[in-house]
């Protein structure tokens, strides 16, 4: 399966996906009494993201975890910032933005346990 997913990723790369590598991730948990997103915690982990050519689909993984979003909403905004609304198998909605010359991507996670943003910090883009 393993060794698939590879194959698949590198067809892909060469017809037009771009891929995201991370190593770094911190993740702030949004406090209510300050109205703020305070907590913060950093970690040296490896992710990576691979957006198909069309910008429909999104595959993130990180460590032993694979996700696969639909993009429901795609913009790029004047400084060419890419940002989706994407939804993931258990339907639960995030909000990513691609920000290629800072290189970070901000996600907003937002559910009935947890209000979160993480920044990844990119290493490469190909």
């Amino acid at each position: 399966m393993k060794t698939l997913i590879m194959f698949i990723m590198l067809i892909g790369t060469a017809y037009g996906q771009t891929t995201y590598s991370c190593y770094y991730k911190k993740i702030c948990v949004y406090d209510d009494s300050t109205k703020d997103y305070t907590t913060c915690t950093t970690a040296m982990e490896y992710n990576q993201f691979v957006i198909s050519k069309d910008n429909k689909t999104i595959y993130h993984k990180e460590d032993d975890f694979k996700f696969f979003y639909t993009v429901e909403e795609f913009s790029k905004d004047s400084l060419g910032t890419l940002n989706y609304i994407v939804v993931d198998e258990h339907k639960l909605e995030q909000a990513y933005q691609f920000d290629e010359k800072k290189k970070i991507i901000t996600s907003l996670v937002k559910t009935k346990e947890t209000n979160a943003i993480i920044i990844y910090t990119v290493k490469s883009i190909y």
